[in-house]
Formats: C-alpha cells, sequence, structure tokens
C-alpha cells in the first residue's frame, strides 16, 4: 500500500494543534539551506526562499549558497551557473510541488 505525504502548509509556516504552535515539517520559515520541501497539491510557485526543481539553471552570484552545496551536480557550467534537480516527472505522477530552500539555516558538516 502507497502513502502519500501530506504537508499542512499556511502563509506562516505554521499550524495550530489544540493550541499549541508548532512549526510545519516541510516549508518551514527557517530552512536547511538545500533542503527539499513538497507541497501536498500541484502548482507552478513556490514559497519565499524555495526554487521549483524543476532543473532550471541559475546564476551562481544570486545564490552563492546553493551553489557550494550542489556545485554543478545537477547542470550549469559550475563557474557562473548551476542547476537544481529535476523532478518534474514525478511532482506530474504524483501532482506535488517539489521546491528546494534558497535561503535559510546552513547545514553543518560532519
Amino acid at each position: 500500500m502507497k502513502f502519500k505525504k501530506i504537508v499542512l502548509i499556511t502563509v506562516f509556516g505554521l499550524f495550530s494543534l489544540g493550541g499549541a504552535v508548532a512549526s510545519a515539517s516541510a516549508c518551514s520559515s527557517e530552512p536547511i539551506l538545500g533542503s527539499v520541501c513538497e507541497l501536498a497539491f500541484a502548482t507552478t510557485w513556490c514559497p519565499e526562499g524555495f526554487l521549483l526543481a524543476n532543473g532550471a539553471t541559475y546564476n551562481v552570484n544570486q545564490y552563492q549558497a546553493l551553489f557550494s552545496l550542489l556545485r554543478n551536480r545537477y547542470g550549469g557550467n559550475g563557474t557562473t551557473s548551476f542547476g537544481l534537480p529535476n523532478f518534474t516527472d514525478r511532482m506530474k505522477r504524483d501532482q506535488v510541488t517539489i521546491c528546494i530552500a534558497s535561503q535559510g539555516i546552513y547545514p553543518t558538516r560532519p
């Protein structure tokens, strides 16, 4: 049996649970840079601070921190441009939207 991951999102990335406030499990207001956010519906946009994981290439100077994590693993020339992973087939199949955090907390390395 296949289960679909459901992510609850509001404008502020928070949801209320019996009077307590908790962060959403993905697409939070303080994500880890490069983390994957899955919206439980199909759309062509991502929340602020996230980029659509559709294989697009971006300028290294515009997203230097994200480039330092991804390099040119998913495309680009590695000096002036880099690419994001391409999840368009999965997004179409599962009717979800997948985004990559372009801003946030820089991950620690072991």
